[in-house]
């Protein structure tokens, strides 16, 4: 089926003045909120100050609210103080019809979209299934369904809806188990949800919500039955990707998530990132022929991850990448630095102090910060010992997300940068 043109599901509900004399309009929300910690968000939402819903669990959909025909700011609230209250969201809610909010997590905050339910109910046999891409940090996803249990897009297969970045347009499809897939455009091996048992009810409208995740690479799936219940098909993995930085140019690093191969790559280059099943640990590390003991740290779901090898002794340090989109016309950097020798090693932008890195007893990573945007922009690594770059400049570009690796060669300390995202 060839690619639909999407639009977001806010402009698709008509303003209309307040009145005694219209019909009124409803709206719910849906809690698809995620957190890492032990209490889970119950949210209440509001219009322009005024409660609507309250006390939604996570993975449920409110009771339908009656309000009158307006253009409204809303907000929601966590009651268990986990998530922070995000930007309200502008919601025009039209004479007659039904809305969803759908309430999910954006870092520590909550953040919103909603959907207008005004999908057609199909044949018992059939399902009409829609979908809303409500993740800014993943970017535009080409969304597939498969039969069951398909666990990586066919060659020659086209999606369904290429480019999603709002809601969708509707398809029909038989009633039955499907596998989901949503890919970066154009490029349906870097996969960024699947679930390989999706199942579709006759007689049903359906709408498939991509939320953020953790890292901000993958997303997760809630399915909203329109006028029913949710559910939460969170995204089972993580990704990671090697960055071989051993002293010997040339040198191929590789590693095992379980039985998972993750893509090698040879000093002093990072690899792409591969998806890996989450709930494990990287298992095994190898540079050349040797065997280096692996890190501990449990592979969060929807985590993105680099794994550094680096140091003549070889050591593998594991660190959680962060790529959300930074927003605000920014964008942001760190400094990993895996030099044993090097101690402190500061970044400076156009001659000016912006982040440190510090080498203790094993490899660090500092904050991420936000940039301004810029091109030919002076860069410079300082530390204990001389870091040399490939370059002493470099272009910046809102939205992005760089990483600046400090290493040991054979010769001395070098650094570069690596645009994540």
């Amino acid at each position: 089926m060839s690619a639909a043109l999407v639009v977001f599901a806010g402009m698709l509900g008509a303003c209309s003045s307040s009145s005694n004399n219209v019909a009124p309009t409803s709206v719910r929300l849906v809690n698809a909120t995620t957190t890492a910690g032990a209490t889970t968000p119950v949210l209440d939402l509001s219009l322009s100050g005024t409660p609507a819903v309250t006390g939604v669990a996570v993975g449920t959909a409110s009771a339908y609210s009656s309000q009158n025909p307006s253009t409204y700011a809303a907000s929601v609230t966590d009651e268990t103080g986990t998530l922070s209250s995000g930007t309200p969201l502008t919601v025009n809610l039209g004479t007659g019809e039904n809305y969803t909010v759908v309430a999910y997590t954006l870092g520590t905050t909550v953040a919103m979209g909603y959907l207008t339910d005004n999908l057609g109910i199909p044949s018992s046999g059939q399902s009409t299934l829609a979908f809303a891409n409500f993740s800014t940090d993943a970017g535009p996803l080409d969304v597939y369904v498969l039969p069951q249990n398909t666990a990586s897009v066919p060659s020659g297969v086209n999606p369904v809806f290429g480019s999603v970045t709002g809601q969708s347009l509707p398809v029909t499809e038989p009633a039955g188990v499907y596998t989901i897939i949503a890919t970066k455009p154009n490029s349906p091996t870097d996969v960024r949800f699947i679930n390989e048992s999706v199942n579709l009810v006759g007689g049903q409208a359906e709408v498939m919500a991509f939320t953020p995740t953790l890292g901000g690479g993958l997303v997760n799936g809630m399915l909203i039955v329109q006028g029913g219940n949710p559910t939460t098909m969170a995204m089972a993995y993580a990704r990671v990707r090697i960055a071989a930085e051993v002293p010997t140019s040339g040198t191929q690093v590789s590693a095992m998530v379980g039985t998972t191969p993750v893509t090698a790559s040879n000093s002093p280059y990072i690899g792409p990132y591969t998806l890996v099943p989450s709930g494990g640990t990287v298992t095994s590390v190898t540079s050349g022929a040797t065997s280096v003991t692996p890190p501990t740290t449990t592979l969060a779901e929807g985590g993105d991850y680099t794994l550094v090898v680096y140091g003549s002794t070889l050591t593998a340090s594991l660190f959680a990448d962060d790529n959300q989109y930074p927003g605000n016309g920014v964008a942001t950097i760190r400094v990993v630095n895996a030099a044993p020798t090097s101690g402190q090693v500061n970044l400076y932008l156009n001659s000016a102090f912006t982040v440190s890195a510090t080498y203790a007893t094993a490899a660090a990573a500092s904050a991420y910060v936000g940039i301004a945007p810029s091109t030919s922009e002076p860069i410079s690594l300082v530390g204990a010992t001389a870091v040399t770059l490939p370059s002493t400049t470099a272009n910046f570009v809102a939205g992005s997300v760089y990483s600046v690796f400090v290493y040991e060669t054979t010769s001395g300390t070098a650094g570069f940068l690596v645009e994540d995202r």
